[in-house]
């Protein structure tokens, strides 16, 4: 693991061309350390899961990470369809999700003595593309109502969704306290269209809701996380941080098949696409 330390010197008093360097015991030097690649001495674990059903199709690879570069990849398609032929006539559901990330495991040190505040940023740089959507077509059925008592309604829900999201923490391996980052990194694209009705003695009342329109999370993404704690240099610490991407897609009818020939798409590419490198980097781990 390469670690880079530097020094902090306060207390500097200029006077005349003469410096007088004045170190108390509070603003006395204090380090600094940098770790990046290579993490030679890190744990890595590699999160994945994955469910489809119905008429959908769904290709999820294997998460990656490589601790001598910091380089991790990741690639995933779910797609769902209206099924071409559903039993009588009722109920439609398709459906496929997926997730794959990694957790970084990091043994670092605090910088100080005893009873020390330190400062830990976590950076990850991030080169992907998320791509939800949905193409639309056919109608919603007029809600199955009961003859007898008015009851019944009608489902026609179409949604594709995706997300990447980024956590640290500081564990103290000597005491077990941990220190959480301030912050999460999280960002999302969905694009959706719910037509849902529900009549009870005979009154009607449907629910429309579109939202999104086929789009991509940013491309080129700067992560950072912060973590502040009063620590131990006698004490043993890792950084754990985690990078994740998962999406879905899905169609709902019911009791009525609906939305024949539609679709539901959520694609993740974090691997070399049509030229470009998409990827996620841990960047650094920063302690002061």
């Amino acid at each position: 693991m390469r670690v880079r330390r530097s020094v902090q010197l306060r207390g500097v008093v200029f006077a005349g061309t003469v410096a007088l360097l004045m170190l108390s015991p509070v603003a006395s030097a204090r380090g600094s350390a940098v770790y990046s690649a290579p993490y030679l001495h890190s744990k890595v674990l590699f999160l994945k899961q994955s469910s489809k059903g119905g008429c959908s199709f769904l290709s999820a690879g294997q998460p990656r990470f490589n601790s001598t570069t910091g380089v991790g990849t990741y690639e995933a398609h779910a797609t769902a369809k209206t099924c071409s032929a559903s039993l009588t006539g009722f109920l439609n559901l398709s459906y496929a999700s997926f997730l794959g990330g990694v957790q970084v495991i990091v043994p670092v040190h605090a910088q100080g003595g005893a009873a020390t505040n330190n400062s830990v940023v976590i950076w990850w740089n991030v080169s992907l593309d998320e791509s939800p959507g949905i193409a639309l077509h056919g109608s919603c059925p007029k809600p199955l109502v009961n003859a007898t008592t008015g009851d019944g309604g009608q489902n026609c829900d179409l949604s594709g969704y995706g997300n990447v999201t980024a956590s640290a923490y500081l564990a103290d391996l000597t005491n077990g306290t941990l220190f959480p980052a301030s912050r999460m990194w999280f960002d999302s694209v969905s694009n959706f269209t719910y037509n849902d009705t529900v009549c009870q003695s005979f009154k009607c009342q449907t629910h429309l809701r579109q939202f999104g329109t086929a789009g991509r999370l940013p491309g080129n993404v700067a992560i950072f996380l912060p973590i502040r704690g009063t620590l131990n240099h006698a004490d043993r610490y890792v950084a754990v941080t985690t990078i994740y991407a998962s999406g879905n897609a899905s169609v709902y009818c019911y009791p009525r098949a609906c939305f024949q020939g539609s679709s539901a798409f959520s694609s993740f590419w974090v691997t070399p696409e049509q030229g470009h490198a998409w990827n996620w980097t841990l960047r650094s781990i920063t302690i002061r």
